[in-house]
């Protein structure tokens, strides 16, 4: 049996980690390489600094995460600092323990392993008692494509074994991390289905966008209206609007009621074009669907916008499962 030291290689082990963002929950290569341009580089670099601080620099830098979940990464950087010096203390106890009894652990180790293999005899018999049942399994891409005038970016997430997806354009993180939510929500605490929109088989349901108006001000008789690719006209900067969004439910569908509808969901983005910044421009809360009603004309609260040219992003959500999401992107609103 060859003796090696158990701790040979655990100071460099440890190096690399602290070094390693990615083990922080939420840190992709990506965020890695995006902290590292505002000087945070290791566990300890991001474990002492504030919220603020990161905020305020990735807001000079154009990007926006939400300060929760900055304060999970610190946070869970505490944590690995504070195991990491636990953990150094332990070895370097350990092995000093090791140098004096060496000749000890030669002779017990047979002892030593044929307990271990015990173990793990034990253990495997103990995991087969306990099975794991797979809720959802969801497949996230981020895509790049490269022209001989640009390169653009996009997100594309579905779920295994379904043909729907959706398709964000840039690097999304905000809408993908609300749209998983709302497929765990409706896996993990789906609510009762009712009649009123049950899918003849071979029929199903589907959302369809039929027009987007803005109203500025949000009195005006005289919209801007979408014909669902691009926006007339400008609107103005830092001024109050509103956006009606014109949808309806098409599908064969089941006269059964329950006393417990469905509910929608809307939400909005405007992502500058120049920047790739994105703005919620405003989102509805669920709303139950009325019964026999098959068509829709949804207002958004009241927002506005500073000068620059966006790309519009709608997102129609059903609960229940009973239809897929509809996304539209209305490539151009100028607000100057």
């Amino acid at each position: 049996m060859t003796d090696e030291s158990p701790t040979g290689n655990s100071s460099e082990e440890r190096d690399n980690q602290q070094s390693d963002l990615t083990i922080i929950r939420g840190i992709g290569t990506v965020r890695q390489q995006l902290l590292a341009t505002i000087g945070i580089n290791t566990i300890a670099d991001l474990a002492t600094a504030s919220v603020q601080e990161i905020e305020s620099s990735l807001q000079a830098a154009e990007q926006v995460i939400n300060r929760s979940e900055i304060s999970d990464w610190i946070l869970q950087a505490q944590e690995l600092l504070s195991s990491s010096s636990q953990e150094v203390t332990a070895s370097d106890n350990s092995e000093e323990s090791n140098n004096s009894d060496r000749s000890n652990l030669i002779d017990e180790s047979n002892v030593i392993e044929e307990n271990n293999a015990n173990d793990e005899s034990n253990a495997t018999v103990e995991d087969n008692t306990e099975e794991w049942n797979s809720l959802a399994s969801f497949l996230v891409e981020f895509q790049s494509k490269t022209t001989a005038e640009q390169t653009e970016q996009r997100t594309v997430v579905s779920q295994q074994n379904s043909v729907q997806m959706t398709i964000w354009s840039g690097i999304e993180t905000e809408q993908l991390s609300n749209w998983l939510q709302e497929q765990l929500n409706e896996i993990i605490s789906p609510e009762p289905t009712s009649g009123l929109l049950e899918a003849v088989v071979g029929k199903p349901l589907r959302i369809e966008f039929e027009q987007l108006r803005v109203l500025q001000p949000p009195q005006t008789k005289v919209p801007l209206v979408s014909n669902l690719e691009i926006f007339p006209g400008s609107l103005n900067s830092n001024k109050p609007f509103v956006l009606e969004v014109a949808w309806k439910i098409s599908g064969t569908i089941s006269p059964e009621v329950t006393p417990y509808p469905p509910r929608y969901r809307i939400q909005a983005y405007a992502r500058d074009r120049t920047t790739g910044r994105v703005t919620i421009i405003g989102e509805t809360l669920p709303t139950s669907l009325v019964e026999n009603q098959f068509s829709y004309n949804s207002v958004l609260p009241e927002t506005s916008l500073p000068k620059g040219i966006y790309r519009l992003q709608i997102l129609i959500t059903l609960q229940g499962k009973l239809a897929p999401p509809a996304f539209l992107e209305v490539e151009l609103l100028q607000v100057v």
